[in-house]
């Protein structure tokens, strides 16, 4: 048997999890690929597209529709007809409508479920509960997304399971007993002096505010001069991070460096600042023990649903005001929260994804 899963893209992070699909499939003798496309826009500007073994490259044309450019995607032709196809929980995905364009016996929709990270509009939300209805079975991240397709989109409980998401976070650990005894981190402490810091890793995307945070530590650094901002990621606001960065200042921008070294430099950190959208920097935040500082923005991804208690934080949509309460909170808490509830783990979410696939492959809802 043959599981094909489509994505955009692969970003580095969603290796780890691939990995341990495909073991626990292949463990059955069902063999697993991902189709997936090149990132393109800011996506591209984050440069994290990995390779892996079983990655193959989906083909991708583009048609006219009524004088509009619509993308239209097909498996590669190895990957054709698969027993089982894992794809996009998204209306504009016409692999999830149309059996024919990929001939696989059965069709698993995999997403958010609820729209978190866009405006709620009806017609794409009846559209999604048709799409729903029309495949053998919907995963989500979280419970949140799971309920509603339950409770306002009318599904089947039985219909829909809520997998969960994870990213590795073993080097992440090991960086953090590392300490100063890791390279970038003694670099960090030789420029910028040991804290409590801040630390904000992920890309540097517009939907992340990072104009805000950078206004905010600005105002912060001002206030508490041993206290910068740590930016670790790449993106399309780079050129915006670096133009305000400097040793020993408000902003320290570290580039891309490995989760070793985030982990260590984390270890002088007392917080993760997320102004705007937070997503699965949720799991890191959980492992390192920090809590994470974010406003009542109005798309977070659903990963913002593992926060729970003191691990999250809400504060002032002003940068000097954010700025001031998260001064406030680095104060009371400088080394962290302590251990809070565990993230959900890539194993966890590895066995829940190959469990749907074995049922929905059985005949079973």
């Amino acid at each position: 048997m043959q599981v094909v899963v489509t994505q955009p893209y692969v970003p580095a992070y969603r290796v780890p999890l691939f990995d341990a699909v495909a073991r626990e499939l292949e463990a059955d003798g069902i063999s697993f690929a991902v189709a997936a496309g090149s990132p393109g826009g800011a996506q591209a500007a984050r440069a994290d597209q990995a390779v892996a073994p079983w990655a193959h490259e989906i083909r991708h044309r583009t048609v006219s529709v009524k004088g509009r450019d619509v993308g239209v995607r097909r498996l590669p032709e190895e990957l054709e007809s698969p027993d089982l196809l894992v794809t996009e929980l998204d209306i504009k995905n016409e692999l999830g409508w149309s059996r024919r364009a990929h001939g696989a016996s059965r069709v698993v929709l995999w997403g958010h479920g609820r729209p978190y990270v866009v405006a709620n509009r009806r017609a794409v939300e009846s559209a999604k509960r048709l799409m729903v209805r029309r495949v053998d079975h919907a995963m989500t991240y979280t419970e949140g997304g799971r309920d509603y397709l339950v409770d306002e989109l009318h599904q089947d409980p039985d219909h829909v399971t809520a997998i969960g998401n994870a990213v590795d976070v073993s080097d992440l650990l090991a960086g953090r007993a590392r300490g100063l005894e890791d390279e970038v981190a003694r670099h960090v402490s030789e420029a910028w002096g040991t804290g409590p810091h801040l630390l904000y890793v992920g890309g540097l995307d517009r939907p992340k505010r990072i104009d805000f945070m950078l206004d905010a530590a600005e105002a912060l650094h001002a206030q508490e001069p041993r206290t910068s901002l740590l930016v670790v990621g790449d993106g399309e606001m780079r050129p915006e991070v670096e133009e305000r960065a400097g040793d020993g200042g408000a902003v320290g921008y570290l580039g891309r460096i490995d989760r070793t070294s985030i982990g260590a430099v984390a270890t002088m950190c007392g917080a993760i600042w997320m102004p705007g959208r937070v997503g699965l920097v949720a799991v890191d935040a959980l492992a390192l023990e920090l809590p994470v500082h974010t406003t009542e923005f109005p798309f977070h991804a659903p990963e913002l649903e593992f926060l729970k208690g003191d691990s999250v934080k809400f504060l002032p949509d002003d940068p000097a005001d954010f700025a001031d309460a998260a001064l406030a909170s680095l104060r009371e808490h400088p080394d962290g929260v302590g251990a809070v509830e565990p993230p959900p783990t890539i194993e966890t979410v590895a066995s829940n994804f190959a469990r749907v696939v074995r049922e929905v492959l059985a005949g079973r809802p």
